[in-house]
């Protein structure tokens, strides 16, 4: 909208709705949603019901049938930080994602508008080549009829037809630039450039932003970029995953419980059992303590990104 130019703003509107980088960006604030939704559910109590067997026979020549109904319920307590770091990550994850879908809007933004500008760019300096290009054929005809007249000179007549022809080898580049230009742009709103070149033909002035950007000093500059923004939240996130893997490393305790009902003919019976379990994560080869350092070793390459 700071160009005022309408042919760019419907330029921009289309390739927006047809860029798939943008598409596939906000997809992904979907699944950072869905997993601040998964990361929120884990320290809830988690329960499930099932029929755990049907059986059906004959005894004292009367046939028996019965059915078994189970329930079960469990919930971890979290004794070293696991679930919080969780949902510290799923939160930096989709901050991140946020982040992810400004980076591409600026990114195809930029790239969109400085083809646009190239294009008018290319446009205005064909249309001032061919111009200077008339003027050059005036001077060589002028300067030809002196000479024929007598009252000129053969070095003018070639400095008159030097000129020209330097004129006419900038044409050829002009005209690289301008389909350049245009297949840029077909490329980045998804349209033929042979339609998109006949439309732009007309031609138009080459635009120039109709405000003053005050863009403060250079640390507030980098700290409103969207992808460093992103960067930091991966960061973030990968330190809250290295706390995951840590808490790993330590005993667990969970609280389970488990009802059983069956159902016969003649009644039913009904047992049940409740109780702590101890997770001791000691014997595993090492496989925490590498896990461990693994995400540690992620959390460092955040940083240096």
């Amino acid at each position: 909208l700071a160009f005022r130019d309408k042919r760019l703003n419907a330029l921009i509107a289309r390739g927006l709705d047809q860029n798939l980088g943008i598409a596939a960006a906000v997809e992904r604030i979907s699944e950072a949603n869905a997993g601040m939704i998964s990361a929120g559910a884990t320290v809830l109590p988690a329960a499930s019901g099932s029929v755990a067997g049907a059986q059906r026979g004959q005894g004292g020549g009367e046939p028996t049938s019965s059915i078994t109904y189970a329930g079960n319920a469990s919930w971890m307590l979290d004794l070293f930080g696991q679930y919080g770091n969780a949902r510290k990550a799923a939160q930096a994850n989709l901050d991140s994602a946020y982040f992810s879908v400004d980076t591409a809007r600026l990114a195809f933004l930029s790239e969109l508008t400085n083809a646009y500008i190239d294009l008018r760019y290319y446009q205005e300096s064909l249309e001032l080549t061919r111009s200077s290009l008339a003027t050059r054929r005036e001077t060589l005809q002028l300067t030809q009829t002196l000479l024929d007249s007598g009252a000129g000179s053969q070095l003018d007549v070639l400095q008159a037809q030097s000129a020209l022809d330097a004129a006419s080898l900038q044409v050829p580049s002009l005209e690289l630039g301008f389909i350049r230009a245009v297949n840029r742009l077909a490329t980045l709103t998804a349209q033929s450039s042979a339609g998109l070149e006949g439309d732009l033909q007309k031609g138009a002035p080459q635009p120039w932003p109709r405000f003053k950007v005050n863009a403060g000093v250079p640390a507030d500059l980098i700290r409103q970029r969207p992808d460093i923004q992103a960067a930091e939240r991966a960061v973030l996130a990968a330190s809250a995953n290295a706390g995951i893997a840590e808490a790993q490393m330590y005993p667990s305790l969970s609280l389970s419980g488990t009802v059983n009902l069956t159902q016969v003919a003649a009644g039913g019976t009904t047992g049940w059992s409740f109780g702590p379990t101890l997770n001791l994560p000691f014997l595993d080869g090492g496989r925490s303590r590498a896990n461990h350092q693994a995400a540690l070793s992620r959390v460092e390459q955040a940083h240096i990104a």
